[in-house]
């Protein structure tokens, strides 16, 4: 029996995924061998940040500091498989160390290579303006989330966005928002600026996002302090049952055909097989059923072997050989 096809979900899709320093051998290695027989590259961008003064989101899998050499090998190895990287300095308190040294060498890095920086504190967004204006600036989901607790400051949800543009080039938008009964209609002609997580890990209108954001920053700056890892628990206890946000394949057409084409996956931290079954599942036709051909076999192998090695995070953020340059 012949190898089915392997197809985008939809071309004029754009994908931003979570594996920048934390799951980069599954998603390079997807990339390095699938870009050859796509029309374009599997994704567009990666996101996720070392551990530094202004990261923020997640708990950093690397948590040393690495030298310009090694942060270049990423950036690098992206730029191979024709995608940029977008650094999460999305800690909400960021601002308060702007001269971080490390942090302002990451930053760097990413204008030299095109890259883009998520950020919440606006005092932090006014110093990469200042420093580094050719940084695309993102306002993070976090920052959204933060304002929603806050009522937008007194503005609907569809002014307060297009304020937030005012100073930052795209803005990842609540996922509720984007849902059918939504206010996706209202903001087509900001399109283009708009970022869509399709798979929102968290309850709709969750009461208690705000109380996340801020349990996520405590673990990450005690886990600095520590040098041990700490995981943040969740404060709503009925996440599982309730379930999560996601926007399905046919509400996905119809946004895109509405002009929003960048879309967004979480799971920063998943295990390197969900991030493999992340990337899969959404950005290619039938992702899943693919995962048996010739061509991806293997990778799956690899995929399993690597969770196989348990909290090895060496091992899930190794590039591959062939874009490391050895």
């Amino acid at each position: 029996m012949d190898n089915p096809r392997i197809e985008l979900a939809d071309e004029r899709v754009s994908w931003k995924v979570p594996t920048l320093f934390g799951n980069d051998r599954v998603a390079l290695s997807l990339a390095q061998t699938l870009n050859p027989l796509l029309p374009k590259p599997l994704f567009a961008t990666a996101y996720g940040c070392p551990a530094c003064a202004w990261a923020g989101g997640r708990n950093p899998r690397v948590r040393g500091e690495l030298s310009e050499e090694e942060l270049r090998r990423y950036f690098e190895a992206y730029r191979k498989v024709g995608a940029t990287c977008a650094l999460t300095f999305s800690r909400p308190d960021a601002g308060d160390y702007v001269d971080d040294a490390y942090s302002n060498m990451l930053l760097s890095l990413a204008d030299e290579y095109g890259g883009q920086a998520i950020v919440v504190d606006e005092r932090l967004a006014h110093h990469i303006r200042a420093t580094h204006p050719d940084v695309s600036l993102v306002a993070s989901y976090n920052r959204c989330i933060l304002d929603h607790a806050q009522g937008f400051g007194g503005l609907s949800e569809e002014s307060y966005y297009r304020k937030l543009l005012e100073l930052y080039d795209e803005v990842v938008v609540r996922c509720e928002a984007m849902l059918e009964g939504g206010i996706a209609q209202s903001l087509t002609d900001i399109a283009p600026r708009i970022q869509v997580i399709v798979n929102q890990r968290c309850v709709p209108n969750c009461p208690d996002g705000a109380r996340h954001i801020a349990a996520s920053a405590r673990s990450i700056q005690r886990e600095a302090q520590s040098g041990e890892r700490v995981l943040a628990s969740c404060t709503q206890p009925n996440r599982a049952v309730m379930g999560s946000v996601y926007i399905s394949p046919e509400r996905r057409k119809e946004l895109a055909d509405m002009g929003f084409v960048i879309f967004k996956l979480q799971g920063r931290i998943a295990p390197a097989t969900s991030a493999f079954k992340i990337l899969m599942r959404n950005i290619l036709k039938d992702g899943m059923d693919l995962t048996s051909t010739e061509v991806l076999l293997p990778l799956v192998e690899q995929t399993l072997l690597l969770d196989g090695c348990g909290t090895n995070f060496d091992e899930m953020i190794r590039i591959p050989p062939a874009l490391a340059g050895e």
